[in-house]
């Protein structure tokens, strides 16, 4: 049995550090259509949260994705914190892109 196109990728996992004492972690979002990439974007969490909240208040009443908890800084040193925070995040996306009225909205086309 064929696999369905993927249409949207969370991968790639990034440290970003501004050189001081804060850090974060970047992920490659990769949207594909008909196997070609068509647009990427690197997103972090909070990035994710602010897409989800906006889309929240946009479609009062519609029940969207959930997104993977917030970590706090032990859980994120945690042994494959990332991977399961990535495959969370790529699930959500993957979610939000199989709604027509999600995936045409503006909001998410920028993101």
């Amino acid at each position: 049995m064929a696999q369905p196109p993927q249409l949207v990728r969370v991968c790639a996992p990034e440290l970003v550090s501004d050189g001081l004492a804060s850090s974060h972690h970047t992920y490659l979002v990769e949207l594909t259509g008909d196997g070609v990439i068509c647009g990427s974007a690197r997103r972090r969490f909070s990035d994710f949260d602010a897409i989800a909240k906006l889309l929240a208040a946009r479609y009062a009443g519609m029940v969207l994705p959930p997104l993977p908890p917030k970590a706090n800084p032990l859980q994120q040193r945690a042994e494959g914190f990332r991977q399961a925070r990535m495959r969370g995040l790529a699930l959500w996306a993957e979610r939000v892109a199989r709604v027509p009225t999600l995936l045409l909205d503006v909001l998410t086309a920028a993101f």
